[in-house]
């Protein structure tokens, strides 16, 4: 009996210790945040505390590390350790993706306590969600004033924009804006617009929006107020500002005469033309829009929708157009946008310059409040179907109250040319559209055409002083975009043979080009690059050039 107990006890001790040698350290590994489950991602906002406790049972020495997906985001410090027994605080330091993974790595060493191998690794990920502070701007909706000349007050639809934080941490606020003529503040005061809102919460401080200067012209002014998410850039939003300024004892404020360009496909530059007007009175006014051309449809328009406020705002709203009478309800301290859109009936017109007249009359007593007219150049599509070596294009172009565009064509009399080329430039902006109807010519052997692209308002540039030149006349706000040159000859590559119109080829690309964009107040500017003529302008330099006279 005491020889089998003997060898139940040998067997036993084989037994354990064949166990501790098969026993995987790493099951007994145990790696879990803090007072949380373990396969549950974290988030380190609402834990700014948290901790990783590594524990091992298995008796055995280890090295035990934790690293970050991304070290941009969080850190993780050892902050006590009791032979293989680790804890890890985890600290955000700063905002990247949603989230980043902790992998803590335990590398088991030597033999545990009942002489296993601790050779082993075990790891573990955590997933610690970064959830930044978001800024949320209510409501979504621009700041308007309408104000007339000598008046002592200005209307307005001023708004109080409340701030909040719909994030998981803390953000700073900061309000901005552009122009002089106006400030975005604390509501109530002229504060300026600093604040900080913790996660969840909505800021007891409002922002607004207030006119600082009346000293400006008549017409429309627009500003870009912003109120920013200062810790992450979360949520940032843009406010409109408009600013209408009528003259004295004006009782509906409608801004001057429009110029607007549109071709036959449908697009027009800018996008969607428009009028703005806006009731400088402590009452709302009705008010009916009527065109004197059957050409054009009216239709009345939030001010934010419209091309004018180059904005997206929530809530904007078209109403379809309604033929050549459009009716309103202007309240007071408002502007909205008269949308002008050329109809069917425009395909009866000639390419050109159009104009209509825009009567605005009060509905209840049909007193006229103001009349308007605006013009448009109605043109074909700048880019007909010639092939790539039939024009020239020249990339970029620009007009306005300090610059303006030259060009020159030359015809160099080469051999194999046709004696009388004809040509159509095109002065194109971003948006597709030509600025004004293209200017066509005809150009005979050692004769140079000038051309000039100029804005409306210019008093030097214009059919008056100039009328032996080529002038495309973009609006008084001026543009930018590219040139076209197109053949008036519907084959330029065709030699023609003789006759009526003599021979040789009436191709634009066999005329020499040259151009710059003009700086008035220092007679300074830039030369153009012209891609497909004669030169071909890609061969040349194209530096700053001065002294043009």
């Amino acid at each position: 009996m005491n020889i089998l107990k003997q060898n139940k006890a040998v067997l036993l001790l084989i037994f354990v210790f064949v166990m501790g040698v098969f026993i995987s350290p790493g099951l007994a590994h145990e790696i879990t945040p803090s007072s949380l489950v373990f396969d549950k991602t974290v988030n380190v906002n609402e834990h700014p505390n948290l901790k990783i406790r590594v524990k091992d049972n298995t008796g055995c020495n280890a090295d035990i590390t934790a690293t970050v997906s991304d070290t941009s985001v969080v850190e993780v410090i050892p902050t006590e350790q009791e032979g293989v027994d680790v804890e890890f605080t985890v600290e955000k330091i700063g905002f990247g993706p949603a989230s980043t993974t902790i992998r803590v790595t335990f590398k088991g060493k030597g033999t545990n306590s009942m002489g296993g191998a601790c050779t082993d690794d075990a790891f573990a990920d955590v997933n610690v969600e970064i959830k930044p502070g978001v800024l949320e701007v209510s409501p979504e909706v621009a700041s308007v004033f309408v104000f007339t000349q000598g008046s002592l007050s200005i209307k307005s639809k001023q708004v109080n924009y409340s701030i909040s934080n719909v994030g998981d941490d803390e953000i700073s606020v900061l309000g901005r804006n552009f122009q002089k003529w106006a400030q975005i503040n604390e509501a109530g005061t002229l504060n300026p617009l600093i604040e900080f809102v913790a996660p969840g919460q909505t800021s007891s401080t409002q922002a607004r929006v207030s006119i600082v200067d009346v000293a400006l012209g008549v017409g429309l002014h627009k500003d870009m107020a912003t109120i920013t998410n200062g810790t992450n850039g979360m949520g940032n939003t843009s406010i409109p500002i408009f600013f209408l300024i009528g003259s004295a004892n004006d009782t509906l404020v409608v801004v001057s005469d429009s110029f607007f360009s549109c071709n036959r496909s449908g697009k027009c530059d800018p996008e969607q033309p428009s009028v703005a007007m806006g009731n400088a009175e402590d009452s709302s006014k009705g008010v009916t829009v009527t065109s004197s051309e059957n050409w054009v449809d009216l239709a009345i328009a939030d001010i934010t929708a419209g091309s004018d406020s180059k904005a997206n705002i929530a809530g904007q709203v078209f109403m379809e157009p309604q033929a050549q009478t459009a009716n309103t309800i202007v309240e007071s301290g408002d502007i909205v946008n008269v949308n002008i859109t050329p109809n069917s009936n425009s395909a009866n017109l000639p390419n050109g310059k159009h104009e209509a007249v825009l009567t605005f009359a009060d509905t209840d007593t049909n007193e006229v409040l103001a009349t308007r007219t605006v013009s448009f150049a109605l043109t074909d599509d700048p880019f007909p179907q010639f092939a790539k070596d039939s024009k020239i294009v020249s990339p970029y172009w620009q007009a306005d109250s300090a610059t303006y565009t030259f060009m020159s064509v030359s015809h160099p009399s080469m051999s194999g040319m046709n004696s009388r080329i004809g040509v159509s430039i095109s002065a194109v902006s971003n948006s597709g559209v030509s600025v004004d109807a293209p200017a066509e010519f005809t150009i005979s052997s050692g004769e140079s055409e000038k051309i000039f692209i100029v804005t409306t308002n210019n008093t030097v540039i214009n059919p008056t002083n100039l009328p032996n030149d080529q002038l495309i006349v973009a609006d008084e706000d001026g543009g930018h975009g590219q040139v076209i040159i197109n053949p008036i000859a519907s084959n330029p590559k065709e030699r023609r043979a003789g006759g009526g119109e003599g021979a040789g080829f009436r191709d634009v690309t066999m005329l020499s080009l040259w151009g710059a964009v003009v700086i008035l107040n220092n007679s300074t500017g830039f030369a153009m690059e012209f891609v497909g003529d004669l030169k071909d302008s890609r061969a040349i330099n194209t530096g700053v050039f001065s002294g043009l006279n």
